[in-house]
């Protein structure tokens, strides 16, 4: 269920090794062909660009973004009542949902102890167990998805066929390209206090000088509001939450798109821009 009383849930993200070989999302773009009309202040070395007047809405034909024991919820299982730090397995059924939903399939739900295993197989949780709620690291996450996959109530699997990192994770123009492109964007960010306060007050994020970091947590990016001085809105703690673009440029640490199976029966392999045959080429050697 959605979280109605705005309470800040749980982080839980762990940072890359910077020594372990991830795809980046850079390395693969080709040339945009498209009108002249349409450049922007996006490099010519990317997906098909959004202009800033454009909405990019992932988000609306999403029914209930739920907490996924990310946070206190009456659903969690009875030894975990005010959650775990599972934000990137919570994001990740996020993410899944809005895909499928706009890939034209039926919104999944899952099963809050499909989001407990996965998390277990990548963080090595133990149900109940505190010691062992350390979090995960993002690309542990994404190969889960990619081999795994997590199965929704109808007995669905939603896996990924490829992922990549944002070399430059405050690209925030190539980041809307993305979303609008993929219907979904990995954010990790520095959690600040000042987020948790603005979360739990109802008012978007925005960047509070000075606001100590409390943890690394993982959202979905999903809507993107038009004009140069917008709104981002994420997915995190079961509700969506808008966050300005000034909190955005300093707090994302990390992103990363994860293309899903539903999005290439939907698409195909051929995205202009993206030489995404030659991502699926080189996951296997992905570890």
């Amino acid at each position: 269920m959605a979280n109605p009383d705005r309470v800040p849930g749980k982080k839980g993200v762990l940072w890359r090794d910077p020594e372990r070989y991830v795809p980046v999302l850079e390395h693969y773009l080709l040339p945009y062909q498209g009108p002249l009309a349409l450049k922007t202040a996006i490099s010519q070395e990317a997906i098909p660009p959004v202009l800033p007047s454009q909405t990019i809405d992932r988000a609306s034909l999403v029914s209930d973004w739920r907490m996924y024991c990310n946070g206190p919820d009456p659903s969690n299982p009875p030894q975990i009542p005010d959650g775990v730090g599972d934000c990137t397995i919570a994001r990740a059924a996020h993410s899944f949902t809005a895909m499928s939903a706009y890939a034209g399939h039926p919104e999944p739900v899952f099963d809050n102890m499909e989001i407990i295993r996965a998390y277990s197989a990548c963080g090595g949780y133990v149900l109940g167990d505190e010691n062992t709620d350390n979090g995960c690291a993002e690309p542990d996450v994404s190969q889960f998805l990619v081999k795994t996959g997590l199965t929704d109530t109808s007995g669905k699997v939603h896996k990924y066929v490829a992922w990549a990192a944002f070399g430059d994770p405050s690209n925030l123009p190539l980041m809307a390209a993305a979303l609008n492109t993929f219907g979904s964007v990995t954010v990790d960010i520095d959690c600040p206090q000042s987020a948790e306060d603005q979360f739990a007050q109802g008012v978007p994020w925005s960047y509070v000088a000075g606001s100590p970091i409390v943890g690394g947590h993982s959202i979905a990016l999903q809507k993107r509001g038009s004009g140069y001085i917008g709104v981002e809105e994420v997915v995190t703690w079961g509700v969506l939450q808008r966050s300005t673009r000034g909190f955005c440029r300093h707090q994302i640490r990390e992103a990363y798109i994860g293309i899903s199976e539903d999005w290439i029966e939907a698409n195909g392999t051929t995205i202009q821009g993206l030489d995404l045959a030659q991502l699926l080429a080189d996951m296997p050697s992905v570890e």
